[in-house]
């Protein structure tokens, strides 16, 4: 089966519904989506060269047998594939990853291949270098309902500050590329819930894929690309859209957590079209926001001693 298609890759902060679009449109007879690669996060930083074949062999082999790709059920058959092709020097790390997609799509059938790494937002010149004609849909949630999301799972490292830092990060990300770059594609989450139909059918015009019905039935098919005992904050994904499941924030978060997330992020919530809630627009914060700082900087200091005895043990 010969894979014509270019390429995309879906991004977005954490907890702003990448899972969400990735199975609706995983869900489709043509495009396949393998769980999440982390291959920038892990693989690509310890191994930009690829000169090196002993290091790469020892790299490479770990990552295969890495917690992000077990879900790939990976046969000896494919490693050593991949491997025959390091031999031949036929490997770059752009081949690398769409073999590693394209390994896992073939067994489904699929014709054309996507990629559902959030943080790999951080990535998309690299992406676009790789891959000249790939396409970045990036999709954007409000900052209050991503921070009160990331509060609820267990990898959700930093505090207050942390998160808010996070979320501008990808914003800026998003100022980078949304206005002058064609390959490039945004989405709003709430627009994926309320407006479902229109949304999807307006990702797979820029994708140049057919919409399908089955696309918006994804629940039905129970064909998740995702481990759902190791990533159980994802359940969710797994039932109909939920139209209802935004500004949870407004019930769900204390009035001045709201104020200092509005004061830092004020111009990018109403440039992206959300709504400020005026009464909780304070100027004088100083003092807590030094608070939360200072905690912050501990809780980052305590998730790395924790993965640093997590290693040792």
């Amino acid at each position: 089966m010969k894979i014509t298609s270019p390429p995309f890759f879906i991004v977005g902060v954490p907890r702003s519904g990448t899972s969400l679009l990735a199975i609706i449109l995983n869900n489709s007879s043509l495009v396949g989506i393998p769980p999440e690669t982390h291959y920038f996060d892990y693989f690509y930083r310890k191994c930009k060269s690829l000169n090196n074949v002993k290091k790469f062999n020892v790299l490479f082999s770990k990552y295969l047998h890495s917690e992000y790709l077990k879900s790939f059920d990976f046969t000896n058959e494919d490693e050593e594939f991949l491997l025959r092709k390091r031999d031949k020097s036929e490997l770059s790390h752009a081949n690398i990853l769409e073999e590693l997609c394209l390994i896992y799509i073939k067994k489904n059938k699929k014709k054309m291949w996507g990629e559902k790494t959030p943080s790999h937002a951080e990535n998309i010149d690299l992406l676009l270098n790789f891959y000249n004609d790939a396409k970045i849909v990036h999709i954007i949630r409000d900052p209050r309902d991503v921070i009160l999301s990331l509060n609820n799972v267990s990898w959700g490292k930093g505090g207050l500050i942390s998160k808010i830092n996070l979320w501008m990060r990808y914003i800026q990300i998003s100022n980078n590329n949304r206005l002058n770059n064609k390959n490039y594609y945004e989405i709003k989450y709430e627009d994926l819930l309320t407006k479902p139909l229109d949304t999807i059918m307006g990702v797979c015009k820029f994708l140049k894929v057919p919409f399908e019905n089955s696309m918006l039935d994804y629940y039905k098919a129970q064909n998740q690309n995702f481990n759902v005992e190791k990533e159980p904050w994802k359940i969710k994904t797994l039932e109909k859209i939920d139209s209802s499941n935004y500004n949870k924030w407004k019930n769900n978060m204390k009035p001045a957590q709201i104020s200092l997330i509005q004061n830092l992020l004020n111009d990018e919530i109403l440039n992206h079209g959300y709504e400020l809630e005026s009464d909780k627009v304070k100027s004088d914060l100083h003092i807590y926001y030094f608070c939360l700082l200072v905690i912050d900087k501990i809780l980052i200091i305590m998730h790395y001693i924790k993965r640093c005895i997590n290693k040792i043990f």
